[in-house]
């Protein structure tokens, strides 16, 4: 298990020399704020106040350290959704479960779920096949396809779409201050806006009028 302090993000370990703390933390800040192309050893020298050369001590170049974070922050997103998810009970609790997971880490950090937003599909190619096995999509549709009537994969997978997309944009409006925090306070409005996706007992829509 990865080393935590309380004063470190949950993507640094405690066991990481203080040099390699703050690149990951400004390497992180300086990706979702300016975008990996356009940051450059440079930027992450001069937010750091480190050379380059002892940028590369850690990481052999701008794409490792966000290979390195992407992975990091991918693999705790996954453990704490499936955590959540364990002993929720299917239907509404179990979105109410999935949607405060995912706010909660990004209470934790902002930058760190905005980061894996904008950018997870540039490093999936990458992603070891245990990664690769989870997304936010195939967890929304197990929840939500019991629910649905069968046969109906395209109303499935048009509130697949609705829910992940709309946790991508509450990331990006809280980040940029255009709706009130903490996140929290949206895990309620979230799930009771998924849950009307979700009838009771999907047999009821099945009934012919």
């Amino acid at each position: 298990m990865t080393p935590r302090s309380p004063d470190l993000p949950f993507f640094v370990s405690a066991e990481d020399p203080p040099a390699r703390q703050r690149i990951l933390v400004e390497g992180l800040r300086l990706f979702t704020d300016k975008g990996i192309c356009e940051t450059t050893v440079r930027d992450i020298a001069e937010a750091t106040g480190f050379t380059n050369p002892a940028l590369y001590r850690h990481f052999e170049s701008k794409d490792a350290l966000a290979t390195f974070l992407m992975e990091r922050c991918y693999g705790r997103m996954v453990t704490d959704v499936q955590s959540a998810l364990k002993d929720a009970p299917p239907g509404p609790e179990s979105m109410r479960a999935f949607v405060s997971a995912v706010l909660r880490l990004y209470s934790e950090s902002p930058p760190a779920l905005l980061f894996l937003s904008d950018n997870v599909r540039r490093f999936w190619p990458q992603f070891p096949a245990k990664l690769r096995s989870f997304t936010l999509v195939s967890t929304a549709r197990k929840i939500v396809a019991p629910r649905v009537r069968p046969g109906a994969d395209d109303d499935v997978e048009a509130q697949v779409a609705t829910i992940v997309g709309a946790l991508q944009q509450i990331f990006r409006m809280l980040y940029l201050g255009l709706v009130a925090g903490p996140p929290e306070r949206w895990v309620e409005p979230l799930t009771n806006t998924f849950a009307a996706f979700m009838p009771a007992d999907s047999s009821q829509r099945a009934r012919p009028l």
